[in-house]
């Protein structure tokens, strides 16, 4: 494997291990705040802001390495990558998932975990083409 293929992925894997800690975390925040009497639609959306922060922080440090930009590059930088994500989840992820359910017959509890072969990728490449734009060293 070359040097630049497996720099790309140990990117690709970071990024599949900080979408995992993005789960751990807008799930925690949801099941305290929904614990705690808050609204659950209240709380999701407190538990996706809380995962989007986790992502940047992690994915600025360690996968795309931007963290040493200036405080607005990185707000702007932050920015990008929440929309990369609910363009990833929301809109390619809900098509996606209308079309394994309501036009293939997919179950609803499976079509999620099939729906990653779909939004991973895509949220890879417009975090890594787009809002990180990383620059190959």
């Amino acid at each position: 494997m070359t040097p630049d293929a497996n720099r790309e992925l140990r990117r690709v894997l970071g990024f599949g291990l900080v979408g995992v800690s993005n789960t751990v975390v807008s799930y925690v925040v949801f099941v305290l705040l929904t614990r705690l009497g808050l609204h659950y639609f209240a709380a999701n959306a407190c538990g996706f802001v809380a995962g989007a922060i986790n992502s940047y922080l992690w994915n600025s440090r360690l996968v795309f390495k931007t963290a040493g930009e200036g405080r607005q590059q990185g707000m702007l930088t932050f920015a990008r990558s929440t929309v990369a994500g609910v363009v990833s989840n929301v809109l390619v992820g809900g098509a996606t998932l209308g079309l394994l359910i309501n036009g293939l017959g997919v179950s609803e509890l499976v079509a999620p975990i099939v729906n990653l072969a779909v939004t991973f990728p895509v949220n890879y490449l417009l975090c890594r083409l787009w809002a990180y734009r990383v620059k190959d060293e």
